[in-house]
């Protein structure tokens, strides 16, 4: 069984990657942070989403997106190949830190104002970024997000663990796999995660042909920070504590640029969701992927990147 797990994670690894036209490192607060573009022409920001991932796994938005603009991807703090002193200082003042990560990266980039997309939990962090900075921004999508301002797993479906006898082969042979490390005295705590994660790929496709390219995702692509997971947890928004204040809302409503809120209508995050969104922006437009999760760069990847480039193609009014 160990043989057939590793000959098809083998398997998976193969394919063809963009050749990087640039990276770097940019000085921010106790670090360093880390930084790759794609292609040439306006400027498009991917922030990506997860805990404590780095920005690997998100090349395929840098090869989908670059035909005719700059895609920049980065790590966030304490993520990636991004280096950072100290202590984790909390969600909050974390989530304070990489705002102020993403306007020197801009700078740095001679950048005067950017498209912003935004990831899952990186969507949140970009309308944290609009906020702090609207001037900045040009379109914003919103991939996948919760709801900004609804209480913390508002709207969230949640899974559960699958019973042993419905797992599939790949599942079980996954969940050997983190069995095995889980016993192992040093056992490396961003490997169990990534096991983990993968065991539970179900949840975030609805095609079943894609679970193990979406469990793949986790284990070859998706880059955990080393043991260092322990500390960093999802920085969601600084908003959470100030869901009440209408202020943080209210401001979204002067943005008068396109917003594009886009996601998985089988996501186990629900319509209640994007719905939010769309509603906090004056001049948005939502599209609901159907028969697709929540990971739409891969349950849907061509009618994803299809809705991103349409929107991003079409002139500012």
């Amino acid at each position: 069984m160990k043989y057939t797990f590793l000959v098809l994670m083998s398997f998976f690894l193969s394919g063809i990657m963009l050749a990087q036209v640039d990276s770097g490192y940019v000085d921010i607060k106790k670090g360093q942070l880390f930084y790759r573009t794609y292609g040439e022409g306006e400027p498009l920001l991917v922030i990506v989403g997860g805990s404590g991932i780095g920005s690997d796994g998100y090349k395929v938005f840098g090869e989908e997106l670059s035909a005719n603009r700059m895609v920049i991807l980065f790590d966030q703090r304490r993520c990636g190949r991004s280096l950072v002193k100290g202590p984790y200082l909390g969600q909050e003042k974390e989530t304070k830190r990489i705002i102020e990560d993403i306007e020197k990266l801009r700078i740095h980039l001679k950048i005067e104002q950017w498209d912003i997309l935004g990831q899952t939990n990186g969507a949140l962090l970009g309308m944290d970024y609009i906020y702090k900075h609207p001037e900045r921004a040009k379109k914003i999508i919103i991939a996948s997000a919760e709801g900004y301002d609804l209480e913390y797993g508002v709207g969230i479906q949640k899974t559960k663990d699958v019973p042993e006898k419905d797992l599939t082969d790949l599942e079980l042979m996954i969940k050997e796999e983190m069995e095995k490390e889980m016993k192992k005295k040093n056992h490396s705590v961003s490997r169990i995660k990534k096991l983990s994660a993968a065991l539970r790929a179900r949840y975030s496709i609805y095609n079943p042909e894609n679970i193990p390219v979406m469990a793949n995702w986790w284990l070859n692509e998706a880059s955990f920070n080393s043991d260092s997971y322990r500390e960093v947890v999802s920085y969601g928004s600084f908003r959470r504590k100030q869901n009440k204040n209408k202020q943080l809302v209210s401001q979204f409503a002067q943005f008068k640029n396109p917003v594009l809120v886009i996601h998985g209508a089988e996501s186990f995050m629900n319509f209640l969701n994007p719905q939010r969104n769309a509603e906090i922006f004056p001049n948005s437009e939502m599209v609901l992927i159907e028969k697709c999760g929540h990971t739409m760069f891969i349950d849907a990847k061509e009618e994803f990147f299809k809705s991103i480039n349409d929107f991003l193609n079409k002139e500012l009014e």
